[in-house]
């Protein structure tokens, strides 16, 4: 089931670093809006560890099976895959600081803590 494998891929990416526990919410969202779900059902995913792998090829047969994807290939599933995965990059924690210039153009810069400095 699509939600199990959303919170499983959040846990992942909170088990190796690249998701931050206070941003497990906000990565859960953005899952769920790529996968256009409104919700996750409470239902509880089994606690055991799972190949990446695994997840993300379920996450994206999913995807094609609902079409979501335009076509089962290579190439689309590997677009969709980092779309998945970017769902782990550039959240709050992270951006924490930013400034728009005068042409209107939104420059975003990492935490200091991304460099180790706290």
């Amino acid at each position: 089931m699509i939600q199990d494998d959303i919170r499983k891929l959040v846990r992942y990416g909170v088990r190796t670093g690249l998701v931050p526990e206070e941003d497990m919410i906000f990565t859960t969202n953005r899952l769920l809006e790529l996968f256009e779900l409104s919700e996750l059902e409470e239902e509880a995913c089994s606690p055991e560890e799972e190949d990446l792998e695994q997840i993300l090829g379920r996450m994206l047969d999913y995807a094609y099976e609902q079409g979501l994807i335009k076509e089962n290939s290579v190439v689309y599933r590997d677009l969709f895959d980092t779309k998945i995965m970017d769902g782990h990059r550039n959240d709050p924690v992270i951006l924490s600081c930013g400034m728009i210039d005068p042409a209107g153009i939104a420059f975003i810069f990492p935490a200091q803590k991304t460099f180790g400095i706290t």
